[in-house]
């Protein structure tokens, strides 16, 4: 077997991607080979003093020690003491110790702990930093059972004939890819084995120079099978470059988020390496126009693609979302575009006439008032184009907004939504600080919003002796319930191990509310239960307070900390998210069309679970308050009871007709006129069956209806002025 070495080649494609900085308007990028990033990594302006890497020693030891949220139960769960392992780093600290040797030993202590929330990020030029191979690889199983790991995406122009997207790679540097994803794996803090697996296929061909132990490895060596010769045993070697100055904010957010970093770090260099007109999309709802080949697909109104008219360009938002970032959508008989799952896939064969829809969640990052507005817009419209069943997919979400993704629950069920809880770690710290707090209520008030719900809980620990405080929500019900249902078709969550931080607690609360099946790639998230602060929010939180011995840390490094432990509610009430993830309720096995034709397969199976289901379909059409009376128009159909709800006393129920029919509601019990008219439409269940005689306009036997319950199937609400 030849092995061709490709830098030369691989040098190509890179000198396309630098040319990145002037189409996206990012004057800081930076693509390097190893040697010379190294080489910059160890030049005096970049090296630590011997009093920074104590500072930094310094901090970690007293957040982990007083301030982590999962310390007891890491401990307990992988016989690991971070603490002690800090204060031997901090011992053997000398003006000596080599750059790249003191990053290692900080990552590790911090990685023991299986927790990528609670991490030490590198200072620059690591920061913002990742090392990347020109190609992407991802994996399926055969029909017997065989994991093949496949070629995904190839950077622009490095164009070679046969490694390219359908070849088979079978070994990594000698030994079996799957092999070498374990041994990647390893180093991985990932608290369950799915979501090791996941990252280190990832890890395999991009880096982040951030988070992880910085590695001198400068290429490759691969055998693989050509999609053109699968019979055929080839060869290549494929150099390791170092990308940085990609223009975003990779720590930005508030201390009500929660987000896996180095994954959202990836998915942003993702999109320059294979997503460029993602880029141009989101750039494009901006209001950015730019120049270029690159921005001939998009779908505008306004001015057109290219011209000096830049304020006026805007994407059509029934094909694109306004956030293009966080959202992505489709649905039966929708137009097709670069990178999104296709029309024709969200069919279900046994229901032809079904109309179908397809929500991506990329993320919960941005401001949730604008994420949880731009989801009900998709909704709304997603209702009335594909009302037969919505696939939503939080696959790779990172996370983000805590709030965001909770207040998008009640949208997707009649149900009232139960919002998760969270906890503070009791310690002589915390408990410090609850003191200080609840003695000087005004002097502290920023810091105060933040610890207020869990004051008592900590002062009442020095006496009782419990390690955490109790559950409190960080998301009210009243928020998490103020919008209502907005899709009334069935809904299916796709889930995988990569699924992870403020996603794992968006899954959670879509199990246990019980608004859908969650299918999952792999068998659970990724298991980040809890909101993490940084280590400059704790600083900014804990101002003013005695005998905190917090500073600000230097040269850009950063810690996070998982700061408040997340559980769950409702059947699963107490139990945490941590490690564990969230369960799929059913394995999907991904096929070699899914992962080189947008998930084609993946699609109809999903559209095959929701076709099975009943839709039904509520709306209030007209309300008109009368003195001692509201008359309401109702359209309905597939229902068979409904409650009419004021200001959340019920004021009756009525037979359910099909299509419109007027009710005449009497305002009982009310001390003022309503404020909130809810309405609730049922159906008939039997045994757990939907009443599917009903659906069809078949009337159910007498005997069938004396064992038959209620069961709330949709939602509407109208704010009466």
């Amino acid at each position: 077997m030849v092995i061709e070495d490709a830098r030369e080649r691989t040098a190509a494609a890179i000198d396309s991607l630098r040319k990145s900085r002037e189409i996206f308007r990012l004057p800081k990028l930076r693509v390097t080979d190893v040697p010379a990033f190294f080489a910059a990594a160890e030049t005096p302006a970049h090296k630590l003093t011997l009093s920074e890497k104590l500072t930094i020693v310094d901090q970690a030891l007293f957040v982990v020690d007083q301030l982590y949220a999962h310390l007891p139960f890491k401990r307990a769960r992988y016989a690991v003491d971070p603490v002690q392992r800090l204060r031997l780093i901090r011992s053997r600290l000398s003006e000596d110790t080599a750059e790249v040797r003191f990053h290692s030993d900080m990552v590790a202590a911090l990685s023991s702990l299986r927790d990528a929330h609670t991490f030490y990020g590198l200072p620059e030029p690591f920061r913002d930093a990742m090392a990347f191979l020109p190609f992407r690889l991802n994996f399926y199983f055969d029909e017997n059972g065989q994991a093949r790991f496949l070629v995904t995406k190839v950077l622009e122009q490095f164009g070679h004939p046969h490694f390219d997207r359908g070849a088979e790679v079978t070994f990594w540097n000698g030994m079996p890819v799957a092999s070498a994803i374990d041994r990647e794996a390893e180093l991985d803090p990932s608290g369950n084995e799915s979501a090791q697996f996941a990252r280190a296929l990832n890890r395999l061909t991009a880096r982040s120079m951030t988070f992880s132990i910085p590695r001198d490895e400068r290429w490759v060596t691969l055998e693989y099978r050509s999609a053109l010769d699968p019979t055929k045993e080839m060869g290549i070697v494929l150099p390791w470059n170092v990308i940085s100055g990609g223009g975003f904010e990779l720590f930005a957010g508030s201390t009500g988020s929660s987000v896996y970093a180095p994954q959202l770090e990836l998915d942003n260099y993702r999109k320059l390496f294979w997503c460029r007109y993602q880029l141009t999309v989101e750039q494009a709802a901006q209001g950015v126009v730019m120049q270029g080949p690159i921005y001939a697909g998009a779908v505008f109104q306004g001015s057109n693609p290219g011209s000096s008219d830049a304020g006026k360009a805007a994407l059509d938002d029934a094909i694109f979302s306004r956030v293009p970032a966080v959202f992505e959508f489709q649905h039966t008989g929708g137009v097709d575009d670069e990178g999104k799952v296709k029309a024709g896939s969200l069919i279900d064969p046994a229901h032809p006439g079904k109309r179908f829809g397809y929500l991506l969640l990329k993320s919960f990052d941005g401001e949730a008032d604008a994420l949880v507005d731009e989801f009900q817009r998709i909704l709304t419209l997603l209702n009335a184009k594909a009302p037969d069943g919505l696939i939503l997919d939080v696959r790779s979400n990172p996370g983000g907004s805590i709030q965001a993704g909770e207040r998008m629950l009640q949208m997707l069920t009649p149900r009232d939504i139960a919002t998760a809880g969270f906890h503070f770690i009791s310690t002589p710290m915390t408990q410090q600080i609850a003191a200080q707090l609840s003695g000087s209520l005004t002097q502290h008030a920023s810091t105060l919003a933040e610890w207020q719900p869990w004051l008592q809980d900590l002062l009442d620990s020095v006496a009782s002796g419990g390690i955490l405080t109790s559950a409190r929500q960080l998301t009210s019900i009243d928020v998490a319930n103020s919008v209502g249902q907005v899709y009334q078709g069935p809904v299916l969550l796709l889930i995988d191990a990569l699924s992870y931080s403020a996603t794992d607690i968006f899954c959670g609360g879509f199990q246990d509310n019980e608004i859908g099946p969650v299918v999952g790639v792999d068998p659970n998230t990724g298991g980040g239960g809890a909101n993490r602060w940084l280590h400059s929010e704790i600083v900014e939180k804990t101002a003013g307070l005695e005998g905190v011995p917090l500073v600000d840390l230097p040269r850009k490094s950063t810690l996070g900390l998982a700061i408040r432990r997340s559980s769950r509610v409702g059947a699963r009430a107490g139990n945490p998210l941590e490690d564990t993830g969230v369960q799929a309720d059913e394995l999907y096995s991904q096929t070699r069309n899914d992962l080189l034709n947008l998930d084609a397969d993946l699609m109809k199976f999903a559209c095959g679970r929701l076709g099975s289901k009943p839709t039904c379909m509520l709306r209030i059409a007209s309300v008109d308050v009368q003195p001692g009376h509201i008359a309401l128009q109702i359209d309905a159909e597939n229902l068979d009871r409904l409650e009419v709800v004021l200001d959340g006393l019920p004021q009756g129920a009525f037979a359910a007709d099909r299509g419109l029919q007027t009710i005449t509601v009497p305002m009982a019990g009310l001390p003022h006129r309503p404020r909130l008219l809810k309405v609730l439409g049922y159906i008939l269940m039997e045994n757990g069956l939907s009443a599917a005689l009903a659906a069809a306009g078949i009337a159910a036997p007498a005997a069938q209806l004396r064992d038959a319950k209620l069961t709330l199937a949709a939602s509407a609400r109208q704010e009466l002025t």
